[in-house]
């Protein structure tokens, strides 16, 4: 009776996701759970990991340097990544390889900054997840590829726009395309796309 009372009971509890830490985590070409007080010199700026909430943050950011397996500019192979912007931050990349890569996760962009991003592939890509863009400024641009790509095998890698975000694109394939639902809330987003 007791173990029954105690199921029911677990049964009416709300149910509570948890993002997943990545296990590691490049940024500038150096793996910030390592760095020194979780913290990377990127031009001018820094990119700062806190451990506790999940949270990458890039404060007057500068990056050029891509990880040394794939090129990507910030990447987690693992895990969600939380970034939150403040100031203007920039991500330019060279190499033919996506340049904000969480690989089995998801990507949610949060704060009152600006990213800058130009690339010669994707700009922001999640393989497990979806791409979650909370208030903050995007400017996207790849010379051959996609602006935002969220995919995964199960259909529900969404990508969703909102709290006055506002978002530009300009690819040469898809501005924005998931396995999920594209959700715009309150937000603007200016797309241009050549494929």
């Amino acid at each position: 009776a007791y173990l029954l009372s105690f199921l029911m009971i677990l049964g009416l509890m709300p149910i509570t996701t948890y993002a997943t830490a990545p296990t590691r985590l490049v940024v500038n070409g150096t793996d910030i759970l390592t760095a020194a007080n979780n913290t990377v010199q990127c031009g001018e700026g820094t990119a700062k990991y806190d451990s506790d909430s999940n949270t990458l943050t890039l404060e007057n950011a500068t990056i050029t340097e891509g990880d040394t397996y794939n090129g990507a500019a910030i990447y987690a192979p693992t895990g969600d990544l939380n970034i939150h912007l403040v100031d203007k931050n920039e991500i330019e990349s060279t190499r033919n390889f996506m340049v904000v890569y969480a690989s089995s996760g998801s990507i949610e962009i949060t704060g009152q900054g600006m990213l800058t991003v130009e690339s010669n592939d994707t700009c922001i890509w999640a393989g497990g997840g979806g791409v979650t863009v909370s208030g903050a400024t995007l400017n996207l641009t790849s010379t051959s590829s996609n602006g935002i790509y969220a995919n995964n095998s199960n259909e529900t890698a969404s990508i969703v726009i909102k709290d006055k975000a506002h978002v530009t694109i300009d690819s040469s394939n898809f501005g924005m395309a998931c396995s999920g639902n594209l959700s715009i809330l309150n937000s603007t987003v200016i797309a241009s796309a050549s494929g």
